[in-house]
């Protein structure tokens, strides 16, 4: 599942988009990836996301992630 975390919009027309996506790993099976990329449509290339950063989370870590969101 990949999500729109937040677009902002500059006066040049371009704009900012930091996405999230989260995927299933094949090992460990029971393990999710979850990645931080961003987009800036006033790029060279305005559709090459750039990854910020890449955890792999275990069933509990991505419980406690969840958690920890869920009380903000």
């Amino acid at each position: 599942m990949k999500k729109l975390i937040t677009e902002i919009q500059e006066e040049s027309g371009a704009s900012y988009q930091l996405w999230a996506e989260l995927t299933n790993n094949e090992i460990p099976a029971d393990h999710k990836t979850l990645v931080f990329s961003s987009i800036w449509t006033g790029a060279k290339n305005p559709k090459l996301p750039q990854t910020k950063c890449k955890f792999m989370l275990s069933p509990e870590s991505l419980a406690n992630l969840k958690s920890l969101l869920e009380a903000a």
